[in-house]
């Protein structure tokens, strides 16, 4: 079972490979946060997470709902995160969650994705040839990945050093508490009052009352404001001109 975590379409994409190589079942995870969650999942084969990572580390309310499951079946699990640099040492963090639900981890690996953290830099033209160039070459690495988890191997890559282990231990707290607000989530008058926002999100955190509104509830995943088909949210003034990077190519997309 291959379970995935996206935002903004880039751990959705491989995820996709992964399943098109594994021929596994695949379960967005965003749509079980939202509909309140599952209180067992099965699968005879390994379970396979997918998830972003932000700031050195995969989203606590991500690991926090992970553990809220029964996993039943195989007791193996494989972890692939996608960053736009470094996964720090987030492999630490991972393991701590695979305890909690008795699970065994057999593999990590991280992806370099195109980043798309709007909020702290302007991502690159998602339609660029720059981004197809990256999705072609990381296909290659997701299948390789594939092949490995289909063989049972065991694979624990890009391991953290001095640097990284800080990263995840000091900044990843500063960024949860400076960064995650929703008090600058704000919409122009672009907005069409679609309601994708409200759908987006995994948290229900985005209501419609004439216009969206944010609760306190987040994880700046940026699906609401990157995934707006009108362009109509706004960070503060971090994110005007900014790109949108909401991917919407699949994996079989790409060649």
């Amino acid at each position: 079972m291959i379970l995935y975590f996206s935002g903004t379409g880039n751990s959705r994409f491989i995820a996709e490979g992964l399943n098109k190589i594994c021929d596994d079942e695949l379960i967005n995870l965003k749509d079980l946060m939202k509909n309140g969650g599952t209180g067992e999942l099965h699968s005879d084969k390994p379970f396979v997470f997918v998830l972003p990572i932000h700031a050195f580390r995969i989203p606590g309310k991500i690991s926090e709902f992970i553990e809220t499951i029964k996993f039943t079946g195989s007791s193996d699990a494989y972890f692939i995160v996608d960053c736009g640099g470094s996964p720090g040492n987030a492999l630490k963090y991972i393991k701590n969650t695979c305890k909690k639900v008795n699970l065994q981890l057999k593999g990590f690996d991280a992806i370099n994705m195109p980043a798309s953290y709007i909020v702290m830099y302007n991502p690159p033209d998602v339609n660029s040839e720059a981004v197809h160039d990256s999705l072609v070459y990381q296909k290659s690495q997701i299948e390789r990945i594939g092949r490995d988890i289909n063989e049972g191997k065991e694979f624990f890559n890009r391991p953290s050093d001095f640097k990284g282990k800080i990263q995840s231990s000091i900044l990843n707290p500063i960024f949860v508490k400076m960064m995650i607000k929703t008090k600058d989530f704000a919409v122009s008058d672009k907005c069409v009052k679609c309601g994708s926002c409200v759908l987006r999100c995994p948290l229900n955190n985005v209501f419609f009352n004439g216009k969206p509104e944010w609760g306190d509830n987040c994880m700046h995943c940026m699906a609401c404001l990157s995934g707006c088909p009108s362009n109509a949210i706004e960070y503060g003034n971090k994110t005007v001109g900014r790109n949108r990077y909401y991917l919407l190519k699949h994996y079989g997309d790409v060649n």
